[in-house]
């Protein structure tokens, strides 16, 4: 019911998938799933884009695919019902009925205005679009209200009404390129270990290894010593050898 603040970790937190937020260029609302069958890993990614609300959309319709174990690759101009089938899970998880009438109240006692149309889009971050149809699902409007909240874009409301900062900020975070975390995790593990470097972690993190440097050493992080070679002089017993200097004869 409720909105879901970071798409990205609550993913891989409850699903088990890898995210990724991808440096793509061009075309910036590419999904793309992909994995290892084998290790039973699975990884969603999307492109980094200033369309905050674009990015959770496209995350979500992944998560959709994964859930319901739809063939890859799917593309998104298919209109199969695999593409519908990911499209409304994405909408119902980012906008679940329940939160609607929890946010407004009960279908037909609410008049729902564009003030509260840019209510529902501020507290679960999503487009007008995905939210005029949730709301006509639910009973809330009718479908010439939605055809007239749909042309309506997330910025115009956000400052129409008052949460352009808070948009901004959206826009911010959703530039932000994030390799899956458990797998960066694992290769400062690695890095730590001694049997990975610096530039690997780099290339994992899309950054330089200055920076990775730089964060490493505010953090305290180093490789660990490497343990002690015992050599075949220090493991024996002189004593039960019978010989009385271990350098003599």
């Amino acid at each position: 019911m409720a909105p879901i603040a970071d798409l990205v970790t609550v993913l891989e937190d409850v699903s088990g998938v890898h995210v990724a937020v991808l440096p793509v260029a061009g075309n910036d609302h590419h999904g793309m799933r992909g994995g290892d069958p084998n290790r039973h890993v699975t990884v969603l990614g999307a492109a980094a884009t200033a369309h905050p609300v674009r990015l959770r959309s496209t995350l979500a319709h992944e998560l959709g695919h994964h859930v319901f174990g739809d063939p890859t690759p799917l593309k998104w101009s298919d209109k199969s019902p695999e593409e519908n089938r990911a499209t409304e899970f994405a909408r119902h998880l980012l906008v679940p009925i329940e939160g609607l009438v929890e946010l407004l109240g009960e279908p037909g006692q609410v008049d729902v205005t564009e003030p509260l149309l840019s209510k529902v889009v501020e507290r679960f971050a999503v487009s007008p679009q995905m939210a005029a149809i949730q709301l006509r699902e639910a009973g809330f409007i009718n479908r010439a209200v939605a055809d007239k909240y749909m042309s309506v874009s997330s910025r115009a409301l956000a400052t129409r009404y008052g949460w352009t900062a808070l948009y901004q900020q959206w826009s911010v975070d959703s530039q932000v390129v994030r390799p899956p975390r458990q797998i960066v995790a694992s290769g400062i593990n690695a890095f730590i270990g001694g049997h990975a470097t610096v530039e690997t972690l780099a290339n994992l993190q899309d950054t330089t290894t200055d920076a990775v440097r730089a964060n490493l050493d505010e953090a305290g992080i180093a490789p660990a010593p490497p343990e002690p070679v015992e050599t075949v002089e220090d493991t024996l017993d002189w004593a039960s050898l019978g010989s009385e200097d271990p350098a003599g004869g």
